[in-house]
């Protein structure tokens, strides 16, 4: 279930941010934004889709799962990236000693 609320609750965790953020760039993507016809009010009627509970309230803790989940998949991507460049190194020393 997605929600459309409106964000009146100040400082956002980082996480939070993080996915509100990834929800505009989705809303947002189809604006031209060269466009001479560009209004502020446009803006203001966009809906950002964010998932929700079962009672309706806005599922934060499911969006900060979500980014943690992307953010460790990433730093597990860069780390096996490392690991075979330093094997790869380690074997070219080898190689010449």
């Amino acid at each position: 279930m997605f929600s459309s609320p409106t964000l009146k609750e100040g400082r956002l965790e980082r996480h939070r941010a993080l996915f509100f953020i990834a929800s505009m760039r989705k809303a947002f993507s189809s604006f031209s934004w060269g466009s001479a016809s560009f209004k502020q009010s446009l803006l203001e009627n966009i809906a950002l889709k964010l998932p929700t509970h079962k009672d309706g309230a806005i599922a934060y803790d499911l969006m900060e799962h979500f980014i943690r989940a992307l953010e460790k998949q990433q730093i597990e991507r860069i780390k096996a990236l490392w690991d075979q460049r330093l094997k790869a190194c380690k074997d070219i020393i080898q190689a010449k000693i």
